[in-house]
């Protein structure tokens, strides 16, 4: 929550140097806006990751090593 605010106020400073209009408010809810499909990005990826079971592991596909899965 902070880093937004951080933020916000960077873009803010930095929009007003090149002649933007926006206010605080405004450039805070389009950053978190803009976060919105990185949240739900992140989310599916985990339950796509708990759906399929796919370990970390590189040795996880039947026994052989990425290089050897990609050959």
């Amino acid at each position: 929550m902070l880093v937004i605010h951080l933020c916000a106020e960077l873009l803010k400073g930095t929009g007003k140097w090149i002649g933007g209009q926006g206010n605080y408010e405004e450039i805070r809810l389009a950053l978190i806006w803009s976060n919105v499909p990185v949240i739900w990005f992140g989310a599916i990826w985990l339950i796509m990751f708990y759906i399929i079971n796919i370990s970390l592991n590189p040795t996880y596909l039947s026994g052989l090593s990425w290089l050897d899965y990609l050959l």
